[in-house]
């Protein structure tokens, strides 16, 4: 059967601010190191620290963008409740997913002004 069209937007919604908060992440590196290795292994090791951090310390899911994708045995995905229709159990991982973003895009776009062409 085809999933209802708003929480189906709503959960790709998310989806899509978990992705561009490791993109900003990834451009913001970009312009403060040379070395591709470096931006690369940085969202990487991101990722993973996440991971480790909310599986031993679940108090940080509420911080981190991870929130949107892991299922915890108390916290389900908040991509997973959005699909099923059902009201987030908090919006916190949402509000500093977003203040990650613009903080990322203006280091980037202050870099970008200091860079001679």
């Amino acid at each position: 059967s085809t999933p209802p069209l708003g929480p189906f937007v709503f959960s790709i919604a998310l989806l899509s601010l978990h992705l561009l908060f490791y993109l900003t992440l990834t451009l913001m590196l970009g312009t403060l190191f040379s070395n591709r290795a470096v931006i690369v292994a940085i969202p990487l090791g991101v990722l993973f620290l996440m991971l480790y951090l909310t599986s031993n310390v679940p108090a940080l899911l509420d911080l981190m963008p991870i929130a949107f994708i892991v299922d915890m045995p108390d916290h389900h995905s908040l991509v997973q409740v959005a699909m099923q229709g059902q009201p987030l159990g908090s919006v916190t991982p949402i509000l500093m997913t977003v203040i990650w973003v613009v903080v990322f895009v203006g280091v980037a776009i202050w870099r970008f002004g200091r860079e001679e062409f």
